[in-house]
């Protein structure tokens, strides 16, 4: 979306610096009307209109004043720019590429077309994630136009706010922040508060706001930026969709789903209606309101809008592109947010295939796919997979990012976790340390991805028997998650069940109880009572209440645990025996604390029937079960007033 409403910004750059478009001088009327009739309707955001008449126009101006004409140079950029605002990244940058090399060969390097050049080629290699090639033509372009048309002119604002969008992709939030910020300055000076120009600045500012984790501040630019395209644009042109977009993302960030679902329906629905309901930036607007759907809990909404994404790239863009990919691995993230990983594993094993075959196995968005595949092997307790998926994430985003970037962060942590799984601590500990310096510095002490390291640095202390150390890293990622998230968001319950547990590993259950609650009715309200998040809390509860001696209460959570667990293993079955076995392992304690307190309660067939339910053979029997019986569809029944209980919970 950053591509879009570039080229009228750019126009009137060179409007502003009183030199008309040279082709536009110098070509015949019939090819001045074509490139002028092309802008206009770009303008109004009539993108594949104005595509066919920069088609027309490059045709014309090729036929008469040759291919490398300064003619042919703005009709290219005219043709690219339209084909960038539809996502057609790829033959926008060859088209750039043409015009660029052709003003600079007949106008000079230093001249300020060729800057306006250089910035629309940064523009779409920032698109396509080449951020090396980005950063190399936009200094140059900033370089140019501050020498010729000074520091505080449009088209150096332009450049600074495409560096700024750089800067921020690759982690460096206060720096992306202070040359958005010093475009937006020089755009409310030199043209105006409603201007598209000014708009695309305070968008930038936005975006680096919320970047940094300033969600409240990012929601106020992203609203003052959406008013602005409203009054300069109109309310039905296309880059609203962007605007749009953005400011959904910081109302999602804090929490406010609600304000974010609006936002990107509206989104849609100016995409459907601008490029139609089957083309590939309509199914970008599919996929993020399916996210929003996620963050609500509401997944039976999000899968059809997934669904039709896959759908529309694989006709519109090929099964092996990478925009197919992507939308594959949104796919899977669904389903692992439903735990049903049978079904995500093979989307994302696809996924990091066609990132692998079409961008390289050192690309950071192939780093993605595998940071994705390796989280579902960790939550079916493949850790062994999940380590050298892990590493090799590591590896190329410090390559690829940088060593002090949040991805390169989010790899070390993860990385440590698996580990600490793995009983290896020695290593672990010292990775997430350094996890948690990198997102300090990088996002500041406040941001979410700092408290998530937090988190994992205070469950290796509770781990290794050292609750005293995990408390105030805890109580720290709880503080952070409350107010950068909310007080009902799901990182905000899983804090809270580990503060419980700490609590009540000091000998502090009166102190543990209220949070647990709390934990576990956030997590039923956001994944419902099937989820393994919810028989995690639940498992945590019933322990916390047998600390107490309440023993009758324990194991009614308990077998509702057991019960959603059994649900869950049904689905690991369905990947394999390996998966299943160790997925097991996982959960087998909540089975085992349960067998053992209806063994103190003397129900003892009731408590070989959970052990009988953890010993599977491959073919998925039981041991003294006749052949025929699914143990993974077996659940633990309840007695009368357990049965009461477990309708309270």
């Amino acid at each position: 979306m950053a591509l879009r409403g570039l080229l009228p910004v750019l126009l009137s750059c060179c409007l502003l610096a009183g030199h008309a478009p040279v082709a536009a001088q110098s070509a015949g009327a019939d090819l001045a009307s074509l490139l002028r009739d092309a802008q206009v309707v770009f303008d109004r955001g009539d993108f594949r209109l104005a595509q066919g008449l920069a088609e027309q126009a490059l045709a014309q101006a090729e036929r008469s004043q040759g291919g490398h004409s300064l003619a042919a140079a703005q009709a290219l950029s005219l043709l690219a720019s339209a084909l960038a605002s539809q996502e057609q990244t790829d033959r926008a940058l060859a088209l750039r590429q043409r015009a660029s090399a052709t003003r600079e060969a007949t106008l000079g390097p230093r001249h300020p077309d060729v800057a306006i050049n250089l910035v629309q080629l940064g523009a779409s290699h920032l698109a396509l994630a080449q951020f090396d090639q980005a950063l190399l033509h936009l200094q140059r372009a900033l370089a140019i136009s501050e020498e010729a048309l000074g520091p505080d002119h449009p088209t150096t604002a332009l450049a600074l706010n495409q560096l700024g969008m750089v800067h921020l992709k690759l982690g460096r939030h206060a720096l992306a922040l202070s040359l958005s910020q010093r475009a937006l300055a020089i755009n409310e000076q030199a043209l105006g508060a409603d201007h598209p120009g000014t708009a695309l600045a305070a968008e930038s500012v936005g975006r680096a706001l919320a970047g940094s984790g300033q969600y409240a501040q990012a929601v106020a630019a992203g609203q003052r930026a959406l008013a602005m395209r409203e009054r300069a644009q109109g309310a039905g042109h296309p880059d609203l969709a962007a605007s749009l977009g953005h400011l959904s993302y910081a109302h999602s960030r804090l929490g406010q789903h609600d304000q974010a679902l609006a936002l990107r329906l509206r989104a849609l629905a100016i995409q459907e209606r601008a490029f139609g309901p089957d083309q590939p930036i309509t199914a970008h607007g599919l996929g993020n309101l399916a996210q929003t759907h996620v963050a609500l809990g509401q997944r039976d909404k999000a899968l059809p809008l997934q669904l039709r994404a896959v759908a529309i790239f694989e006709r519109s863009l090929g099964p092996l592109h990478p925009d197919t990919a992507g939308a594959l691995m949104n796919l899977a993230a669904t389903y692992g947010a439903l735990a049903q990983h049978d079904t995500a594993l093979p989307l994302q094993q696809r996924a990091l295939l066609i990132y692998e075959q079409q961008l390289g196995p050192d690309h950071a968005t192939t780093a993605q796919s595998l940071n994705n595949l390796a989280y579902t092997y960790a939550r079916l307790g493949q850790h062994d997979k999940a380590v050298p998926l892990r590493r090799r994430v590591l590896a190329v985003n410090a390559q690829a990012l940088g060593a002090d970037h949040a991805f390169t962060a989010i790899a070390l942590s993860n990385l440590a976790q698996s580990l600490a799984a793995l009983q290896q601590h020695d290593e672990a500990l010292p990775l997430q340390r350094r996890a948690l310096a990198s997102r300090e510095k990088a996002l500041g002490p406040m941001h979410p991805a700092t408290a998530t390291s937090l988190h994992s640095l205070a469950q290796m202390h509770l781990a290794l028997g050292q609750p005293d150390l995990a408390l105030p890293l805890n109580q720290r990622a709880l503080a952070i998650r409350e107010q950068a998230l909310g007080p009902v968001h799901p990182d905000t319950a899983t804090s809270l069940a580990s503060q419980g547990m700490l609590q009540a590993a000091l000998g502090q259950p009166g102190q543990a109880l209220p949070l647990l609650q709390r934990s576990f009715a956030i997590h039923e309200q956001a994944y419902g009572t099937q989820h393994p998040s919810t028989a995690l809390t639940l498992s945590q509860l019933a322990l916390l209440h047998l600390s107490l001696g309440d023993r009758p209460f324990a194991i009614a959570l308990l077998k509702q645990s057991v019960n959603a667990l059994q649900t869950m293993r049904e689905r690991v079955a369905g990947i394999g025996q390996a998966e299943l076995r160790s997925y097991t392992d996982t959960v087998a304690s909540t089975y085992q604390r349960l067998a053992e307190a209806l063994t103190d309660e003397g129900r003892l067939p009731e408590a070989q029937l959970v052990l009988d339910m953890l010993k599977e053979d491959e073919q998925f029997e039981f041991i003294r079960r006749s052949p025929g019986e699914n143990p993974g569809r077996t659940r633990i029944g309840y007695n009368t007033v357990e049965q009461g209980w477990s309708e309270r919970y």
